[in-house]
C-alpha cells in the first residue's frame, strides 16, 4: 500500500533486504525456541526481539512506533 507520494507507509534501512533481515531473526528464534522446548517465555522473546530489530532499521521510529501499536491493538492479535 502507498501513499500518495508513491512512498510506503513505513520505509526500512537496507529496503526489502532490511524486512528480510526481520523475517530471518524472527525464523532464528523462533527455531532456537522451538529447539529448546521452550515454554510460552521463549516465544514471546521469540517475537520481542525482531520488533527490537526493527526499531533500528526503521527509517522513522514514530512512524513505526504508531505501526507497531497499531498491529499489536488489532483484536485478532490477542486472539493468537
Amino acid at each position: 500500500m502507498q501513499t500518495e507520494g508513491g512512498r510506503y507507509p513505513l520505509e526500512l534501512r537496507g529496503g526489502v533486504w532490511g524486512s528480510v533481515v526481520i523475517l530471518l531473526t524472527a525464523l532464528a528464534f523462533l527455531a532456537l525456541a522451538s529447539v529448546n522446548k521452550s515454554k510460552i517465555d521463549g516465544y514471546v522473546v521469540a517475537f520481542l526481539v525482531p520488533l527490537i530489530v526493527a526499531v533500528f532499521l526503521a527509517r522513522d521510529r514514530d512512524q513505526y512506533g504508531k505501526a507497531v501499536v497499531s498491529g499489536l491493538s488489532k483484536p485478532m492479535f490477542s486472539i493468537i
